[in-house]
């Protein structure tokens, strides 16, 4: 037995000067300290000066992805209100998936029968923020064009 570990304690010290080196994969890179806090963004959402359309819901959107989703809730007397708790970029990933300090957020009304309108105002990500933000939606007037030949 003592061969034995005689034989492995001189073969290990033998390797490093043989040339010889063990490949192990590098570990991981971890994620330094906590993940940020969700960016809070609540209020009343507005379409053409009336409450959003039942069924509807409303989204975030920041650096390019979806950050949160929800129903729009309907609730007497403010009307159609929301709250969003927009999500932290995932650093333990590579991607760029959520908020990061000053990011803009905007924000996404997507209907109950299909299709989505922007809602004004945008705003900015803030870690651990919570906001107090009335959307709407106010739909251009087109009007006709008339020519008048002199």
């Amino acid at each position: 037995m003592k061969r034995l570990l005689a034989a492995c304690l001189l073969a290990s010290l033998a390797l490093p000067l043989s040339g010889a080196r063990a490949d192990f994969p590098a570990p991981p890179i971890l994620q330094q300290g906590p993940p940020p806090l969700p960016a809070n963004f609540n209020g009343t959402i507005r379409v053409a000066d009336a409450s959003a359309p039942e069924g509807s819901h409303v989204s975030a959107w920041v650096n390019g992805h979806r950050a949160a989703r929800d129903a729009v809730k309907f609730y007497e007397p403010q009307g159609s209100v929301y709250v969003l708790n927009v999500a932290g970029d995932d650093q333990t990933t590579p991607a760029l998936d959520g908020g990061t300090s000053g990011a803009e957020v905007y924000f996404v009304l997507e209907l109950a029968g299909g299709g989505s309108v922007y809602l004004t105002p945008r705003a900015v990500w803030v870690s651990g923020a919570i906001t107090s933000l009335d959307l709407s939606f106010s739909p251009a007037v087109v009007l006709p064009l008339i020519v008048i030949n002199r």
